[in-house]
């Protein structure tokens, strides 16, 4: 395992076309330490992160009894510096180490965004990481142990549709260890729309940051598609973020895209902020249906 690891650490994946949102509303996304529910701190143990090649190391380091330990060191600099982000913008200080989001749905496969993983290449030059969330006392984690991080044995399938679903389903290389558990799909049919007003919510990475909590509501779900929109909060790198039903805490679907703008430049400061909108305005977020690839979950 470690020998293909280290290989992959030297390459990068190739470029993707990242998609980009902004904040509906009140910014309602929050760290998972700060979540008081012990359903979404289970499901966040089931979220990963997905990490280019270049921005994980393999390395060893000397345990206490003198023996050598594997470890992967994240690389990345603070959002704030990525995107020169004004003073009051949230989570700024926060290293961005993922480029989108995903979930596991059996002990062996992922689910993300289709435009996350276009390729077996890139699926092949990309770590998937469980665990990329604030640690207990505040900070960014920067080193993680082999238990959390895994590469891709090959990509099942993807679908990436203008205006319609956009996913992927990954084979990970081993069985996912560390009692994280593969999370309960909806059975919800395409043909039976959302309820507008249904509360959601979603865990992933907005802005490639440590995994979030944050709520919306269905907006819009029209019978037939494999799509519907909301007003999640959510940035590049939070495409593939599981979105939950609030009251089954079944996954509903993946972030696949939004509006066309995160930041917008303030012209007298100099730096960037956060695009706002109303919860009813905008294009809003769209979400594929797990309908659209559940039979692929073994």
């Amino acid at each position: 395992m470690f020998g293909a690891l280290l290989i992959l650490s030297f390459l990068s994946p190739s470029p993707i076309a990242e998609r980009e949102d902004v904040i509906y509303g009140v910014d309602d996304r929050e760290e998972i330490l700060d979540v008081q529910n012990l359903h979404v701190s289970e499901l966040a143990r089931s979220s990963v992160s997905l990490v280019s090649g270049d921005q994980l190391r393999l390395n060893t380091v000397q345990a206490p009894n003198g023996d050598v330990d594997f470890v992967f060191d994240l690389s990345g600099a603070p959002l704030a510096q990525e995107q020169n982000l004004c003073p009051e913008e949230r989570f700024r200080d926060q290293v961005r180490g993922s480029y989108c989001s995903g979930v596991l749905i059996s002990p062996t496969r992922v689910a993300t965004a289709g435009h996350c993983i276009v390729s077996q290449a890139q699926c092949q030059q990309t770590y998937f990481v469980f665990g990329f969330q604030l640690q207990q006392d505040r900070s960014t984690p920067t080193r993680f142990n082999p238990s959390q991080v895994y590469t891709c044995d090959r990509l099942i399938d993807r679908v990436q549709e203008v205006e319609g679903t956009d996913w992927a389903v990954i084979e990970l290389e081993r069985p996912v260890e560390g009692g994280r558990l593969p999370v309960k799909l909806s059975s919800q049919l395409a043909s039976n729309p959302l309820p507008m007003g249904l509360s959601i919510f979603m865990l992933g990475n907005p802005a490639g940051i440590p995994l979030k909590h944050g709520k919306a509501w269905v907006r819009e779900d029209i019978p037939g598609n494999l799509f519907f929109k909301t007003n999640l909060d959510n940035f590049f790198g939070g495409s593939g973020a599981a979105v939950y039903n609030s009251k089954t805490f079944e996954l509903e679907g993946l972030v696949t895209k939004g509006e066309p703008e995160d930041f917008v430049l303030d012209s007298q400061r100099g730096c960037k902020v956060s695009k706002r909108c109303a919860d009813d305005a905008c294009m809003g977020e769209y979400v594929t249906k797990v309908s659209a690839f559940s039979t692929l979950r073994e």
